[in-house]
């Protein structure tokens, strides 16, 4: 991310911040996260996180209206 040209400043460990979603069941519910960066770029700002493809695919089977696979 260093070496990104578009990128602007970036932030490790950023402050948490509340999430709200439908767990498998359709409840509603909330809780605290951390992201692994927050980055400013020329275009935007955003929160990121990084983990392997693995994990991730995980985590979309685990938690399906917390972690959903987006077009870049």
């Amino acid at each position: 991310m260093e070496h990104d040209p578009q990128v602007l400043e970036f932030y490790d460990q950023p402050p948490p911040f509340k999430i709200q979603y439908k767990n498998q069941a359709g409840r509603n519910i909330g809780h605290y996260h951390t992201p692994d960066f927050f980055v400013l770029r020329h275009d935007g700002a955003c929160w990121e996180e990084w983990k392997t493809v693995k994990e991730l695919e995980k985590l979309a089977q685990k938690y399906p209206g917390r972690y959903q696979k987006t077009a870049v």
